[in-house]
């Protein structure tokens, strides 16, 4: 089983990142997106051993660098017989969708599947279990780095220090906590409350005579009429 997701570190840019969520007791191979136009190897400085990474002028994903994510990096670590399938599990971005990745995809044993909008925070394990414990661990490292030895949180740093983050926050209980809880794994399809999927309530406008008794509604209404016909002339508008 595993599973992508995207998220950020603090640095002097927001640099996302690619993950895996691996089987319990296997190390955590990081893919790193810089904004940079050419990658160089003190980008790297500080990770740990299997962390790769590639740049992009804006620092974000895409089809291509998501492509070259799957095909140097995580089939390169996924744990998988000859012939056992890998289920990758995906938010709806645009880099994740297109006809040739979904058939190379199928190609290399990867079944693909999208979840459904706006569900990332229910049935994703990473935003379930890991992404709430990552951001505070990240940002204690962070700000214990600065004050000790008044350093920033750069591109060049980086690396090192989610790293360390990730070793916390991506325990095994965690990781299990998130298939768990969202009903991937073990399969449960009570897991996720009804409720939580109910479609957002519109707040409804309150009819300033809603209370009023039948009378004083035809009065009301009256007035607004005569209103009506002394703004346009003696004419009613309908």
């Amino acid at each position: 089983m595993a599973a992508y997701g995207l998220s950020h570190l603090v640095g002097e840019k927001l640099l996302p990142f690619l993950e895996e969520e691996v089987p319990v007791g296997l190390p955590y191979n990081h893919f790193f997106i810089f904004p940079e136009k050419r990658m160089r190897p003190e980008l790297l400085n500080g990770a740990f051993p299997g962390t790769s990474g590639t740049v992009s002028e804006t620092g974000w994903s895409n089809g291509f660098i998501f492509r070259e994510y799957l095909e140097n990096h995580f089939l390169k670590f996924v744990p998988r017989s000859d012939n056992q399938k890998v289920l990758l599990l995906l938010d709806g971005h645009r880099s994740h969708v297109s006809v040739d990745l979904i058939e190379w995809a199928k190609e290399q044993g990867i079944i693909i599947f999208i979840l459904p909008a706006h569900t990332s925070h229910i049935l994703q394990p990473m935003d379930v279990s890991c992404y709430g414990p990552l951001e505070k661990i990240n940002n204690n490292l962070c700000h214990k780095l600065m004050r000790e030895s008044s350093a920033t949180i750069t591109r060049y740093n980086v690396c090192e220090v989610a790293g360390k983050a990730y070793t916390r926050a991506l325990s095994p209980e965690n990781i299990q906590s998130g298939f768990r809880k969202s009903g991937i794994y073990p399969l449960n399809p009570e897991a996720i409350r009804m409720e939580y999927l109910a479609p957002a309530e519109v707040f409804k406008q309150i009819s300033p005579i809603t209370n009023t008794t039948p009378s004083e509604k035809n009065t009301h209404e009256d007035a607004v009429n005569s209103g009506n016909e002394e703004d346009n002339g003696g004419f009613v508008m309908e």
